[in-house]
């Protein structure tokens, strides 16, 4: 499909016609990004450094290959979550995610030896 216009005949010019995006672009570019720097945005750094308490949220794998798929993208979800936090909740409340192979026979073993 040809796109005519004027005298030229049917011929395509799309890219020759100044563009509104243009001034648009320079002015966002120039005004709203620079202004846009200087809000403060919440982030885990600000937090205080007097963190009082710990939990730790501890997975055991037993290499059973459809629960570890499934665990694994619960993991990195729930890590993605709370490295965006810097792993600390509400004010005081550190968390310390913790993985574990293990199989049935050694579960309760390994767990006291986490939680120690």
């Amino acid at each position: 499909m040809a796109v005519c216009w004027g005298r030229r005949g049917c011929c395509a010019q799309l890219g020759l016609r100044p563009s509104a995006a243009a001034p648009c672009l320079l002015v966002l570019v120039v005004v709203v990004l620079p202004l846009l720097l200087l809000l403060p945005l919440p982030c885990g750094a600000a937090r205080s450094a007097a963190v009082q308490k710990e939990v730790k949220v501890v997975f055991f794998r037993f290499n059973i290959p459809r629960l570890d798929d499934f665990s694994r993208n619960i993991v990195a979800g729930l890590k993605a979550s709370l490295h965006s936090r810097n792993f600390v909740v509400e004010d005081d409340v550190r968390v310390d995610v913790v993985m574990q192979n293990t199989t049935f026979a050694t579960y309760p073993g390994e767990l006291s030896s986490v939680l120690r």
